[in-house]
């Protein structure tokens, strides 16, 4: 008798997760458009988000979507796709996402929109994205792999959008991005060279404190703006390199505290002095094995 009281309380306890289908989604049609509002957190496997529904075109993804929504594995969007944005906390904590692409549509991403997503490991981010908002995909400890379109039109990376990213081995900036913001790759330990493109003017403080594989960094000739500590705690970092002709203009006195660490300028570049940003200006040709 007790066995079998206990095995009737775990049936109503242990809920099992289902496929996931349309019919999981919550969705707003009162206009012109179709913005997907909420998920049945119990939905589970592969979703396929229409183009349309009810023969409106689903334009957005709302703030906290599919927060929550573990058991999903897959989700994708028809190759006809009009999403536009994908609003804060979306999809944060799926963490049995383990890929994603976002349409060409797609012109924001909000903040925490991919947060602790831990099973994610790779991203293939728009053209049309031009913002990528605070602690987007921070916390996506399996993420090895961010992808961006060939046009990108990315004009920003916000504070702590990929912090904690300690599988990322490598990313490249687009050109089209103009600032990169405080703690942006905060703790992404597994990176081992970053090139800063010319487009870029700014780079926020801390930005990429406790990389701590990081060796080399380039930084291009646009950059006028330095943050505090900027390569903090990046022990295993060798070399800057500058290719402006002369220093930005607002730089703090220390950018890294690693004991290895120099600033390699161009052999006619002026204004730099013997120490820069804390650290000491080499030979433009003293260090021949790191580029």
């Amino acid at each position: 008798m007790v066995k079998h009281a206990l095995i009737t309380l775990l049936t109503f306890l242990v809920i099992p997760l289902y496929a996931a289908d349309v019919s999981d989604l919550s969705y707003d049609a009162s206009g012109d458009t179709v913005a997907i509002t909420d998920c049945d957190t119990q939905a589970s496997g592969e979703l396929v988000i229409p183009d349309t529904i009810e023969g409106k075109p689903v334009t957005s993804i709302g703030s906290s979507a599919f927060s929550r929504c573990a058991g999903l594995t897959s989700i994708t969007f028809g190759t006809n796709s009009k999403l536009t944005s994908i609003g804060g906390y979306a999809f944060n904590f799926c963490t049995s996402l383990t890929s994603f692409t976002i349409p060409d549509g797609v012109t924001s991403i909000g903040e925490r929109a991919f947060y602790g997503c831990t099973s994610l490991t790779s991203v293939t981010i728009g053209n049309g994205v031009t913002s990528i908002g605070s602690s987007a995909f921070a916390g996506c400890t399996g993420l090895t792999s961010i992808t961006f379109g060939t046009n990108s039109k990315l004009t920003s990376i916000r504070s702590n959008a990929f912090s904690g990213c300690r599988n990322l081995t490598s990313i490249t900036i687009p050109d089209s991005v103009t600032s990169i913001g405080e703690v942006a790759f905060y703790l992404c330990t597994s990176l081992t060279s970053i090139t800063i493109p010319d487009s870029v003017t700014s780079i926020g403080e801390r930005a990429f404190r406790n990389c701590t594989s990081l060796t080399r960094v380039s930084i291009g000739n646009s950059v006028t703006s330095i943050g505090v500590g900027a390569f903090i705690g990046c022990e295993e970092l060798r070399i800057i390199n500058f290719s402006s002709d002369s220093p930005p203009q607002n730089v703090p006195d220390v950018i890294s505290d690693s004991p290895r660490a120099a600033i390699r300028i161009k052999p006619n570049a002026t204004g730099f002095g013997e120490v820069f940003g804390g650290l000491p200006i080499i030979d433009p040709d003293s260090i021949t094995s790191i580029q």
